[in-house]
């Protein structure tokens, strides 16, 4: 006896056809300025909560850097939830959260190894053509300060193997991408939405030689929730990025 469908989810669409959104992708740009207002807010009494041993200023503490990446994931998967519910008066089913196949998490984990794959040719080209302008190699950006360790390490490795690709997908992926395709192409589409991707991570000058792989891999994780259909594939593929990349960082540490 087959199963009828449940009528709170949105049917399944197949793939290249991602329903339309019922919002615009200019509501990015609000949603994100409030997420990183209280984000700020809640910043500022980390500073008092976890002050720096140095006390220099602009110096923070392991457990302001922990805890404050925590809150502004936290907050960002709870920002594109509330406005697509109570603003957009949309459900939360439209971001095509549920995985439409089985294989969506395995295709999202095989993807992220080939990302990483093309982010690192990219970095290494990068540093390569920065080393040949300034005539040394420079500096590698420090994504986790070293003195971020034992149990506050622990927790930015929970942010940023899961909750940073569930929430940066949430909104990038299925917020704004979704938004963009209300009106442009996919590789239109794609590429804006993962410029914007890699300028985000844009944390001091040494970062620039991140943000253009960053770029790439923001273009193929809309990719891969365009030919899915799913937000489970990008999530996917960007845990694995993160946490390859996130092994490589404690490697570097011994």
């Amino acid at each position: 006896m087959a199963i009828p469908p449940r009528p709170d989810l949105p049917e399944p669409n197949p793939p290249g056809e991602l329903p339309a959104a019922t919002w615009r992708a200019i509501e990015a740009l609000p949603l994100g300025l409030i997420v990183l207002g209280a984000v700020s807010v809640i910043g500022v009494a980390f500073l008092f909560l976890f002050p720096s041993a140095s006390g220099e200023t602009g110096d923070v503490s392991p457990a302001f850097f922990a805890f404050a990446n925590l809150v502004q994931q936290v907050l960002l998967m709870a920002g594109v939830a509330i406005w697509i519910r109570f603003v957009s008066h949309g459900r939360l089913a439209t971001l095509a959260v549920p995985p439409r196949r089985w294989t969506d998490p395995l295709v999202g984990m095989l993807a992220g190894l080939v990302l990483i794959f093309i982010a690192l040719v990219v970095s290494s080209a990068v540093t390569s053509l920065v080393t040949l302008v300034v005539g040394h190699t420079p500096s590698a950006p420090e994504q986790i300060p070293e003195d971020v360790n034992g149990g506050l390490l622990a927790v930015s490795g929970v942010v940023v193997v899961l909750l940073a690709p569930t929430a940066e997908e949430m909104f990038f992926r299925g917020f704004l991408y979704r938004g963009l395709r209300r009106r442009f192409g996919v590789w239109s589409s794609a590429l804006i939405s993962g410029g914007f991707f890699g300028l985000v991570h844009f944390a001091g000058v040494s970062f620039l030689l991140i943000i253009p792989s960053l770029v790439l891999v923001g273009v193929g994780l809309a990719w891969i929730y365009e030919r899915r259909g799913s937000l489970i594939a990008p999530i996917a593929a960007h845990a694995t990025f993160n946490l390859l990349g996130f092994l490589a960082i404690l490697a570097g540490r011994r």
